[in-house]
């Protein structure tokens, strides 16, 4: 289990409480401010945030749901919410992808990554 960019065995990960709620209209901030949150590896708190994502910066969107946990090959447990947005989906392309993805997955956004509006 990945908390905090760390690994973690069979440790229960405490989550804050989410600052957002589901079907909340929230905005995506700037790409300069979401850059200043990312690693090397482009993630935050092992979450990657794909470049596609960037197309999105300083839009309005609603909350769908709000997730606590994710697998991404390891299992990511982030101390921080993460969040789907309605209808926001992975287009399949990403560097870190090799290849085009046909899946076309909701894009998880890290609670650092949205404003309230």
């Amino acid at each position: 289990m990945i908390a905090g960019g760390k690994i973690m065995h069979d440790k229960a990960i405490k989550q804050k409480r989410p600052k957002f709620h589901e079907n909340q209209i929230v905005k995506i901030k700037r790409k300069e401010d979401i850059m200043l949150t990312l690693d090397g590896n482009n993630k935050l708190d092992g979450l990657l945030f794909m470049d596609q994502m960037f197309n999105y910066s300083n839009q309005e969107h609603r909350i769908c749901k709000i997730v606590k946990h994710i697998y991404m090959k390891k299992m990511i447990a982030p101390t921080a919410p993460l969040y789907i947005l309605h209808e926001l989906r992975c287009d399949g392309t990403s560097e870190s992808f090799g290849q085009r993805c046909d899946r076309t997955c909701n894009l998880v956004w890290h609670e650092s990554w949205l404003e309230e509006i």
